[in-house]
């Protein structure tokens, strides 16, 4: 049996965690861009250049809110995997190896329409 706790937790999935800082850094790096442009474009200083600025934005902070939700995706569905991996070392070694696995006690209830 492969001892669980000795490996380090950034040991696993180390291109994941990559994806998971690059999708971070990308989203901040789209909001600047989106600010920088929208500053760029509200120098045209008429109303179209304003509703530009401001679709600009949105748009950049819409995109930079999925990039950083999806690498907070990556690390959610990682410490779900680690939290599951240390339930099954805990529980094994809570279970004695000697049991039966799928054995169930005997049922005390009486079956429905039965007397």
């Amino acid at each position: 049996m492969v001892n669980i706790e000795k490996e380090g937790n950034m040991d696993r999935f180390p291109v994941l965690r990559g994806i998971s800082v690059s999708l971070k850094i990308l989203a901040v790096l789209v909001l600047v861009a989106g600010i920088l442009i929208g500053l760029v474009g509200r120098g045209t200083g008429n109303q179209l250049g304003a509703i530009a600025t401001f679709g600009t934005f949105l748009i950049a902070a819409i995109y930079a809110i999925g990039l950083w939700v999806s690498a907070e995706m990556i690390g959610v569905l990682l410490a779900i995997e680690e939290n599951t991996r240390q339930s099954a070392s805990l529980m094994a070694r809570l279970t004695p190896t000697s049991t039966v696995t799928g054995a169930t006690p005997a049922s005390t209830e009486r079956p429905i329409g039965r007397r």
